[in-house]
């Protein structure tokens, strides 16, 4: 078993919790300063930047580990495949509590709708215009869907490239790639992140795929790892400015250079040089593993959670809100905790 950088697992936890905070109406206002209004949280949608390209990160990873003579459809069906059963086992849950949440906001005539409306969910179709919203315009939806499914198309396109010709991939495609999609963003959509199009997330997996060869280069280089402390410094400071926008009102055209600074920042951390061993421990990796039906499950939770302080006359304030918030988090650990048991158990025999 590969083991796990409990640095960037501790970083998907960060991430999650800012993209929770960021859906579920946390704008506590905090100062002024430089004429720059700061508040918690208002730019947390950039947060999903970190795990497209952690995405385009392992992607590289995983097809360095295949031989140059295989079978490109059969390794890259094995790896699409591989990555849709391990979304399905949050997704089916999140489906589930979403039409849970429909039914108790609508009805379960309303909530069966749901069901067969936003099956193209359940394919990873929503990102090429297979979205229940089109059909059913007062619709519930498992919002995460777009990233998942933008993730699935994605790696459909760069993975089969990179085991035909990984060199020229990394070295020409992907940058060439890059660049393209960013000037497309630029000029066209005036943003980094567009909810519409594969272009945004495809520049940043293919970026995410050029780090994983400088990360490659940082861990193996004698020269930078004499350098640690001011590389660790400098990824401190990348992750540090990504937060401080996340919690500003500046504009978006931040997000593009900003965007290139945390691809250095994850490709630092990746490489390992700047790790301490408290990173070992296995809490990280957990909350590492956590962080994904915290990101999946914490809207449906909130639809639930809401409809029931409605039908009890429960003003949904502040103290609501960090008790919601506290309940997202509660209820993606304890869901970790129980598949991990089970697929455990699963592994030494004792089921099935």
């Amino acid at each position: 078993m590969t083991k796990r950088n409990g640095k960037i697992d501790f970083l998907r936890f960060i991430f999650a919790v800012v993209i929770m905070l960021h859906h579920l109406g946390m704008r506590s206002s905090l100062f002024d300063a430089f004429g720059i209004h700061f508040q918690v949280i208002n730019q947390g949608g950039f947060a999903v930047v970190f795990y497209f390209l952690v995405s385009g990160y392992l992607l590289a990873k995983s097809a360095k580990k295949i031989s140059r003579d295989a079978n490109i459809p059969d390794e890259t069906t094995k790896y699409i495949w591989k990555k849709y059963k391990s979304f399905m086992v949050w997704y089916i849950p999140a489906f589930f509590l979403y039409f849970l949440g429909c039914s108790m906001v609508e009805g379960i005539s309303s909530g069966l709708k749901q069901v067969i409306y936003n099956i193209p969910g359940l394919l990873m179709l929503k990102y090429i215009g297979f979205d229940g919203r089109m059909q059913y315009p007062n619709g519930y939806f498992v919002p995460a869907s777009w990233y998942l499914s933008a993730l699935m198309i994605c790696s459909l396109i760069i993975y089969p490239i990179i085991l035909l010709k990984r060199e020229w991939f990394i070295k020409i495609l992907a940058p060439l790639t890059s660049i393209t999609c960013v000037y497309v963003l630029l000029n066209y959509k005036d943003r980094l992140r567009s909810s519409s199009g594969i272009w945004y997330p495809l520049a940043v997996m293919c970026i995410g795929c050029i780090m994983s060869e400088l990360s490659e280069y940082i861990k193996y280089n004698d020269t930078l790892r004499k350098y640690r402390m001011a590389l660790h410094l400098i990824e401190i400071g990348i992750y540090s400015l990504s937060l401080v926008y996340i919690c500003s009102d500046l504009p978006m055209q931040f997000e593009y250079p900003l965007f290139i600074l945390l691809s250095f920042g994850v490709s630092i951390s990746f490489s390992g040089i700047t790790n301490y061993r408290i990173y070992d421990n296995r809490i990280f990796t957990f909350i590492g593993k956590a962080s994904f039906p915290l990101y999946i499950l914490h809207e449906a939770i909130s639809m639930i959670y809401i409809e029931v302080l409605k039908r009890f006359g429960v003003n949904h304030g502040m103290k609501s809100h960090i008790m919601l918030y506290l309940l997202c988090i509660t209820v993606a650990v304890t869901a970790q905790i129980v598949y991990g048991s089970i697929e455990k158990k699963n592994r030494s025999g004792g089921m099935f």
